[in-house]
């Protein structure tokens, strides 16, 4: 978040510009969250259906919102195929590994996430500054040079060098 960058400069003095850094949960974390936030839906999941979410999550980022990103959507598919078999409620489908697997597939595949590994660096960091810059604004335009400055405020904030205006446009333009 970037509410320090936004506000003014006597305001930042006076309460200090002080960061909280959010480690990634590990795998434990992860499984004790999971089972704690799911305890009520028990006979849903497979047994292994937990471990297999919390160790994939915990292999690729720690974040505890992909994780239930994940278990809800396999939910969603364990629903789809109880639907598609026509199942009563006696006859459930519980949600497996596979569901799972289809949930992580879904997430970390999608389009927009390939188009964006694709990039190269400097790329995404101008759609991300145009991005911040169009939700600062709310609005549908943004400035040019307004993006160009949020960019280069995050890149040095990453401890990098500043983008130069004519290498912004030109990205700009290719997108």
């Amino acid at each position: 978040m970037d509410l320090p960058e936004r506000m003014d400069g006597k305001i930042s003095s006076r309460i200090g510009n002080n960061r909280l850094v959010y480690e990634p949960y590990s795998l434990e974390q992860i499984k004790i969250i999971l089972k704690e936030r799911l305890n009520e839906l028990d006979d849903i999941f497979d047994k292994s259906c937990i471990d297999f979410v919390a160790r994939k999550v915990s292999k690729y980022s720690g974040d505890i919102r992909r994780s239930l990103q994940i278990t809800k959507r396999a939910v969603e598919f364990g629903r789809i195929e109880w639907e598609n078999k026509g199942s009563d409620e006696y006859n459930q489908v519980k949600v497996s590994t596979r569901h799972a697997n289809e949930a992580f597939a879904d997430l970390y595949n999608s389009k927009s996430v390939q188009v964006l590994r694709a990039m190269m660096y400097n790329e995404v960091m101008v759609i991300l500054a145009v991005h911040q810059e169009l939700a600062n604004c709310r609005a549908e335009k943004v400035l040019l040079d307004r993006a160009h400055d949020r960019c280069n405020q995050m890149f040095r904030k990453l401890s990098q060098k500043s983008m130069k205006s004519s290498v912004f446009r030109e990205i700009v333009k290719r997108l």
